[in-house]
């Protein structure tokens, strides 16, 4: 980070998210997107500050895309992992092998949904994806229902002190915004976890038509008793 000289601009703050200053993080900072319609209010951000978690999220009436702009142009990661699809069914661009014109490999592997029926949500996901690999970030799609499951837990069991245990194994504290913790928070941590606590990964699907990143081999990774 210390040679990104991005990390050094000096920006106003977006709504919501406290002004970075001098602390300089053990690993490259990652920022775990929950991604959520554009006026809703329900996209959160979660990051890695130092030894601490930290999260914003949008306010209802805010453009998203505006406030995801404004926060990774502070934040200056190395990684966003973000939970919405960054490409579309193989068979729009005539990927060999693919012929399904709603789902991907991977989405079927996974369960997942469509990008063709999220729509709108997909095409924005893209473009933000786009412009931030423009300015040399990595962008990964990854899925935190499967990232909870990799992990050995039922979605049902997962809940804020399950997330803060976990972060706390590795050495981070999660600073939460309040007493309650929404599903998009948790969502959006799970997001960021694997690449901030240093986990194996794996990528599912056929990547010349667009994977999905998830924690490898499971039982090995296992962190229910925690």
């Amino acid at each position: 980070m210390a040679n990104n000289p991005r990390a050094h601009r000096q920006k106003t703050s977006p709504s919501g998210l406290k002004s970075i200053k001098g602390k300089v993080s053990r690993v490259q900072r990652v920022v775990g997107i929950d991604f959520g319609a554009r006026k809703a209010g329900t996209t959160v951000l979660v990051w890695n500050e130092g030894t601490e978690i930290r999260s914003a999220q949008s306010k209802v009436g805010q453009d998203a895309d505006t406030f995801l702009r404004e926060a990774v142009g502070q934040l200056a990661p190395h990684l966003i992992a973000i939970d919405a699809p960054l490409t579309l069914p193989g068979v729009y661009r005539d990927v060999v092998g693919c012929s399904d014109f709603h789902l991907r490999e991977c989405d079927r592997a996974l369960k997942a949904m469509s990008p063709m029926f999220l729509g709108g949500l997909t095409a924005r996901a893209m473009a933000l994806a786009a412009a931030w690999r423009a300015e040399g970030i990595t962008v990964y799609e990854t899925y935190p229902r499967q990232v909870a499951m990799r992990l050995g837990m039922d979605t049902s069991e997962i809940d804020a002190d399950w997330i803060q245990a976990l972060f706390r194994h590795h050495g981070f504290a999660v600073v939460l915004p309040g007493s309650k913790v929404s599903k998009h928070l948790l969502d959006a941590s799970l997001c960021a976890l694997p690449w901030v606590c240093g986990l194996g990964m794996q990528a599912v699907g056929k990547k010349a038509e667009g994977v999905i990143y998830l924690p490898s081999s499971p039982k090995k990774q296992s962190f229910r008793g925690i």
